[in-house]
């Protein structure tokens, strides 16, 4: 996707008191969780991603009315994290 496009989606997402974080590296976007490795996000459709070091894993944003992103949802075999942004 271009880089343009993935200017959108970096911010920090919280939820149940934890906090992580999108950024763009390079140009790519890569999910950052506090004492692990970062994970790198491969696209799979407009705002949906894979997990690259995560199998099975994949992480969706959602935008809200206005078109501004609200939530990133984490989904895994095991059910699914939704991160609401810090605005």
């Amino acid at each position: 996707l271009a880089l343009n496009y993935l200017k959108q989606f970096p911010g920090i997402f919280v939820a149940a008191g934890m906090s992580i974080k999108v950024e763009l590296k390079g140009n790519q976007l890569a999910l950052i969780i506090p004492g692990q490795p970062s994970i790198d996000f491969l696209a799979e459709k407009p705002q949906s991603f894979a997990m690259k070091e995560a199998p099975g894993r994949s992480a969706e944003f959602v935008k809200d009315e206005s078109g501004a992103v609200s939530e990133l949802l984490l989904k895994s075999p095991h059910g699914q994290l939704d991160l609401r942004a810090q605005i």
